[in-house]
């Protein structure tokens, strides 16, 4: 979607507040992009320190990513983010 172009414009220039800002903002149509979203989502909130968040993101796409590239992506991050229990960039 735009949103999530745009989203990810802005994580790419480490504008992570702006990023969440606009994927709080949008409404994914299907799962593919709520999965796509909430991995994003995961990363923004890992650059922020937010682990919590970013653990609970990641669990989404992992639990209904099915196939997607995004859940092998999610659990590797996954098992960093429990190894540090500190943010990084993933």
């Amino acid at each position: 979607t735009v949103q999530e172009a745009e989203a990810v414009y802005y994580f790419c220039k480490k504008e992570y507040e702006k990023a969440a800002h606009i994927l709080d903002a949008s409404v994914p149509r299907c799962l593919r992009a709520k999965v796509e979203d909430a991995y994003l989502y995961a990363k923004i909130c890992l650059a922020l320190g937010d682990v919590d968040k970013a653990r609970e993101k990641l669990t989404f796409v992992i639990q209904n990513g099915n196939k997607l590239h995004y859940v092998e992506e999610a659990k590797s991050t996954l098992k960093v983010s429990q190894c540090n229990g500190q943010s990084g960039t993933y």
